[in-house]
This record gives C-alpha cells, sequence and structure tokens, in this order.
C-alpha cells in the first residue's frame, strides 16, 4: 500500500523505512513522543514514518557518536529512491549510548536539508 501527496508522488511508507533502517548509525524507528510519528495502513502501522502532502518525515533512534549531519545524510541518500523526490525531514527521536539503555531526547527537532536549502521553522513552546 502507498500514500502520496497533492502533487501524485506516490511514497510506500515500509520502502522508506527498509531504507532508513538499512543505514549503519540507525539503531531503529522511532514512534515520536506520543506514538504520533506512524503511518497507518490497512492492518498495520509503520513507526517512524509519516509521509505528508509536502514531504516525508522519519524519525530515528541513531547510534552514539554519530553527528545529525552524518546520519542525516546516509538516510537522504538512502530513502532518494523511495522517496521519488520529495523532501524528507529528518527526526533524531532518541540517541543510544553505548552500553546503556537509550535515553529520550524530550524535544526532537527536524534536521534541516541542505540539498533542498530548507531550514525547519524553530519549535514554539518547547518544554524545558
Amino acid at each position: 500500500m502507498t500514500l502520496g501527496g497533492p502533487s501524485g508522488t506516490v511514497v510506500d511508507p515500509g520502502e522508506v523505512a527498509r531504507a532508513v533502517l538499512s543505514c549503519a548509525d540507525v539503531v531503529a524507528m522511532h514512534g515520536g513522543l506520543a506514538g504520533e510519528a506512524a503511518s497507518y495502513l490497512p492492518g498495520q502501522r509503520i513507526k517512524g514514518v509519516r509521509v505528508l502532502p509536502d514531504r516525508v518525515e522519519v524519525h530515528v533512534v541513531v547510534r552514539w557518536p554519530v553527528t545529525a549531519e552524518q546520519v542525516a545524510g546516509q538516510i537522504w541518500a538512502a530513502t532518494a529512491r523511495a522517496v521519488r523526490g520529495q523532501q524528507v525531514d529528518v527526526v533524531l527521536g532518541d540517541v543510544q549510548l553505548p552500553d546503556a539503555d537509550p535515553a529520550p531526547i524530550v524535544n526532537p527537532v527536524p534536521i534541516a536539508n541542505p540539498v533542498l536549502n530548507v531550514t525547519p521553522e524553530p519549535n514554539v513552546g518547547l518544554v524545558r
């Protein structure tokens, strides 16, 4: 099953998730703070991928000490075919430390996509 935006681009969230999980520094997909980061298809929920009309969001748990730029580059390269030209916003939902249980990041923030020259709007009302 696929989802698409108004531009007619068709994106398969399962294909996107498989591409993201193939990245060396991605440990797992992240469901968001309240489970909102997911795609719902008949009989299944694909955690960590949201296909929106104007972009695709991927929410991930990454391996320490990778930088946000490194993992975003890995994800953009891995998902290029699956997203068929749609913008990909990468959200770091958690960081897995070596030999430790993952500690949640309170306020995940999307990473700017330099390929598309897009910078996310600043978050308003963050919990501190």
